[in-house]
């Protein structure tokens, strides 16, 4: 599917930690995207996450209590909005990786 003029974009924004970004978010990966109705955009998680999109989609992969919060007030107020790996999710993980850390 290529894009065109009259095709609307499709609005994904992303959230990761500077490190994750770099090394996952290219210009291919944002020009490939693009060229399939997407557009990809970076959140800043120390903004309010309501002045951000709108995003018809979140791909999550950072995680704070303020972040977190951010989040369930977009579920609140957009439950349309789909977050692929919710804070819960990584929470989990987090504990998983803590429980093998010596004490």
């Amino acid at each position: 599917m290529s894009s065109s003029s009259s095709s609307p974009m499709y609005s994904i924004g992303y959230a990761a930690s500077p490190m994750k970004v770099q090394r996952f978010i290219q210009n291919s990966l944002i020009n490939q995207a693009k060229q399939q109705g997407i557009d990809l955009i970076k959140i800043d998680p120390t903004k309010p996450l309501t002045h951000q999109g709108p995003f018809g989609c979140i791909i999550n992969k950072f995680y704070s209590s303020d972040w977190n919060h951010q989040l369930h007030l977009l579920s609140l107020h957009h439950p349309n909005v789909v977050v692929i790996d919710q804070p819960q999710a990584i929470e989990h993980v987090l504990n998983r990786v803590l429980m093998w850390l010596p004490g």
